[in-house]
């Protein structure tokens, strides 16, 4: 499991506690997918705050947003990683 998907599952986690949605192994298709799109929605809510807001101003205050600051961190760090493999940038 690559560091971005780990740093992803570990929000999952965060949200699923957030909603009651645990144990996640117990959870019906149907609240999988509620939780994935809660994720992605809470990802890109922080990265567009993040350009929004200037990234000095986008301070994590909560554990989840300590962990979305850490998993655009990993982004950066992987779009970095291809752009060098690749010649890009």
């Amino acid at each position: 499991m690559s560091s971005l998907t780990h740093k992803r599952a570990e929000i999952s986690a965060a949200i699923a506690l957030k909603l009651g949605l645990w144990p996640i192994a117990g959870l019906t298709n149907a609240q999988r997918a509620e939780l994935e799109t809660e994720t992605d929605e809470a990802i890109d809510r922080w990265s567009e705050a993040e350009h929004e807001d200037g990234a000095d101003t986008a301070r994590p205050v909560t554990p989840l947003q300590r962990l979305l600051v850490e998993y655009r961190e990993l982004e950066e760090q992987e779009l970095d990683r291809r752009e060098r493999k690749t010649g890009i940038g």
